[in-house]
């Protein structure tokens, strides 16, 4: 038989000693979970290193789709290998919405967002983030992206402009040069009262 006063005040000691079991098992798993999702993100990060974008693409989009209670930071880590992975493989319009996104986590990603604009042609977007990330950092390599996607800019309005005026001629190298060496010859004739008739040009 069971003596229950001699064991009464081991009630709380047997008390303490499972909850501590149970906190360490707590703590063992949560430890093995860190160092798979720590290893997880190393392997990810070699892999992008290495070159293998497709396979970082792959692995990436696993990390981010998997919806077992993964750590946000390796989240975030993957979501930044995925859009780097991207750019290198130069899927720039997949890789925009994600720097998009990562904007808000860290200044970098405002300089490679910019850095996508301006692979995508969109000179203006792509200034308008190398003056963001400049207002936050002082970097070389944005002042020089900031000069040279400035200079498209200013490419583009010239060839938009070039390409009002030629809308003006028709695409008739004979008529275009026919109208020009009309209002040539009329303006020189203009001057000296006499006007040529041009119908044979």
């Amino acid at each position: 038989m069971i003596n229950l006063p001699v064991l009464l005040p081991l009630v709380p000691l047997l008390f303490v000693m499972v909850i501590s079991a149970i906190a360490a098992a707590e703590d063992s798993e949560n430890s093995r979970r860190s160092k798979n999702i720590q290893t997880s993100s190393e392997i990810l990060f070699k892999t992008y290193r290495r070159g293998s974008y497709t396979k970082a693409i792959n692995d990436a989009q696993d990390a981010l789709s998997t919806p077992q209670e993964s750590d946000e930071k390796h989240k975030r880590f993957a979501a930044e290998i995925l859009a780097a992975s991207l750019y290198k493989s130069k899927r720039y319009g997949e890789a925009l919405p994600i720097y998009k996104s990562l904007t808000t986590e860290k200044i970098m990603h405002i300089f490679n967002l910019g850095n996508t604009h301006y692979k995508l042609g969109n000179y203006e977007e792509a200034a308008k983030n190398y003056r963001e990330y400049l207002t936050k950092v002082k970097d070389p390599k944005a002042e020089s992206n900031l000069r040279l996607a400035l200079q498209k800019l200013q490419q583009k309005k010239e060839e938009r402009s070039d390409e009002e005026t030629d809308d003006e001629f028709s695409n008739d190298p004979k008529e275009t040069l026919g109208k020009l060496f009309a209002e040539f010859q009329t303006a020189e004739q203009g001057a000296r009262g006499k006007k040529i008739n041009l119908q044979k040009w």
